[in-house]
């Protein structure tokens, strides 16, 4: 069964890679976990499903992989993330490093972070964010 999802997610996915993307800025992928992955359309040139995984490639090296079986949906999208649902709620979100060490708890805005790659979580909800 695990099999045949796996096969189905590939084929879901490599279709909506073929749809046209113009107009949008980000690939994001989401986890099972409701984790989300927006990566810039721009820093990868080459998508490869292979061995349970979905690879993104830039001139023949890796920029990011993921588990097949850990992916719940892709889209594309013409911001950098949804933070701006979780703000338009009214929720607060704690801001963290990509490394992990909490920046800002309870924070309302991304106001004051310096440019850079932030992980946001609210609830359940997780997300990666590109603050330009």
């Amino acid at each position: 069964m695990a099999h045949l999802r796996t096969l189905l997610m590939t084929v879901v996915m490599a279709f909506a890679l073929a749809a046209n993307a113009s107009g949008f800025d980000y690939l994001v992928v989401e986890e099972t976990d409701n984790t989300q992955h927006p990566t810039l359309l721009t820093d990868f040139d080459q998508i490869r499903f292979t061995g349970g995984w979905m690879v993104l490639y830039k001139s023949g090296m890796t920029v990011a992989q993921y588990r097949l079986e850990n992916l719940r949906q892709m889209f594309f999208q013409d911001d950098t993330t949804g933070i701006d649902a979780i703000m338009a709620a009214g929720e607060c979100f704690d801001v963290y490093s990509v490394a992990g060490t909490l920046i800002q708890r309870q924070a309302s805005s991304l106001d004051g972070l310096n440019a850079g790659v932030y992980v946001v979580r609210s609830g359940e909800r997780t997300i990666k964010v590109v603050k330009k």
